[in-house]
């Protein structure tokens, strides 16, 4: 088993220009050594190597001093833990360990915001705040919640409270026990939970239930928006709905976009944009059913539509189904869906789907049914003359080339 040494110790290859050095704490483990400053600094004279402590003659030696016992305690209580479990403690597992600023708190809700704290920058803002607002049920359910109470029972009395007691959907209480096992599973190998609460329950994932549309249907509703005779209202977000059913833009992703993210390479038209769920650079060349929708440019930085909530997206898309006489439940979503399908009934290949809806080949294969720009537009080109075919008025003959 790996044995740890730890000393404070003043870092003294660096001299500051207040003439103090740094203090440290020293780990060292199979005689390789490592630094942990402590943020705060001190005269030669004024520190104790013997004792490890500061010297009552530098003004500050209270504050530093406490800081040292904290350092002190904390990297013992880690070494002791690992031993307690007869687990071994190589260095780098006591570099996440003492890094860690969760470590020591025994609750499970401190440690689900401390995780949102560190992977602020790793998440997107969406993920972020599901997190959030998952957090904020569990507090309505349980105000206060430990490592040791987090079992197989708690977890069974918090669905049936989401089930029973808030009313929530099958997909929903199942997202509900999906963020407590990720938060589980994060803090089993920790150490913080000493045995996994979910080994004995099974979660099935659940996909939404959204509707695609069909290219007749598509067809339709472009149709109503070409006769403009919708309300204002309802024209507006038709507008942005059928730019995401051919390009298959998230609604964030359409909410951001702007005239800037517009732009040209010959007659070719695309947009250059990063998702804003994957973080993932992304080119989508525009379809001509796509630049039809793009309203006129007032200056680059301005948004290209008017876009609402989403909540309030999905209200009017109900209406608008009405209207066109769609008897399917449609969101925001479905435009993912809908492109997806039309594509796949297209016979494009599944790595080009991927690429242009944006998800690895896996998600698009069980989810939605080298990058190359002229692959790309290809296939969107299909997407384009499947819905002029479709146009051509019974007895007539498509145009050539159509």
């Amino acid at each position: 088993m790996t044995t740890l040494h730890f000393k404070i110790v003043l870092r003294k290859d660096y001299l500051k220009k207040s003439g103090e050095y740094s203090i440290c704490l020293r780990i060292t483990s199979g005689r390789i050594p490592k630094l942990f400053p402590l943020s705060i600094d001190c005269l030669v004279d004024n520190f104790d190597p013997v004792k490890q402590i500061v010297k009552k003659t530098d003004p500050f030696h209270f504050r530093k001093n406490a800081l040292i016992l904290k350092a002190k305690t904390k990297a013992g209580d880690i070494a002791f833990n690992y031993i307690l479990n007869d687990k071994n403690l190589p260095l780098d597992e006591f570099t996440r360990a003492y890094t860690n600023d969760n470590y020591g708190s025994v609750s499970f809700y401190e440690y689900i915001e401390y995780l949102i704290v560190k992977r602020d920058s790793e998440l997107a803002a969406d993920t972020l705040d599901h997190y959030r607002k998952q957090l904020s049920k569990l507090k309505r359910f349980r105000p206060v919640l430990t490592f040791s109470e987090v079992n197989e029972t708690f977890i069974l009395d918090y669905k049936d409270y989401m089930i029973r007691k808030l009313k929530n959907t099958p997909i929903t209480w199942n997202k509900g026990l999906e963020f407590i096992k990720r938060i589980c599973n994060q803090a089993y190998k920790e150490g913080k939970l000493k045995e996994q609460p979910f080994k004995n329950l099974q979660i099935n994932r659940l996909k939404g239930n959204y509707g695609h549309l069909t290219v007749d249907e598509l067809i339709s509703l472009d149709k109503i928006y070409q006769e403009q005779t919708l309300a204002v209202n309802l024209q507006n977000v038709l507008r942005y709905f059928l730019f995401a059913c051919y390009t298959a833009m998230r609604y964030r992703d359409v909410y951001d976009l702007r005239f800037v993210n517009l732009k040209y390479q010959s007659d070719m038209a695309f947009l250059d944009f990063v998702q804003h769920k994957t973080n993932k650079h992304t080119l989508i060349p525009l379809i001509d059913q796509a630049k039809e929708l793009l309203p006129s440019m007032e200056f680059e930085q301005q948004r290209i539509f008017k876009v609402k909530t989403n909540q309030d997206t999905n209200r009017k898309l109900k209406d608008i189904m009405d209207t066109a006489k769609i008897g399917k439940r449609i969101t925001f979503h479905s435009a993912r869906h809908t492109c997806s399908n039309a594509l796949f009934i297209l016979d494009v290949p599944l790595d080009v789907r991927s690429q242009i809806i944006g998800d690895t080949k896996e998600v698009v294969s069980n989810h939605y049914t080298k990058e190359d720009m002229s692959v790309t537009l290809k296939a969107l080109d299909k997407y384009s003359q499947a819905m002029k075919v479709k146009v051509v008025e019974p007895g007539k003959n498509p145009e050539p080339g159509s």
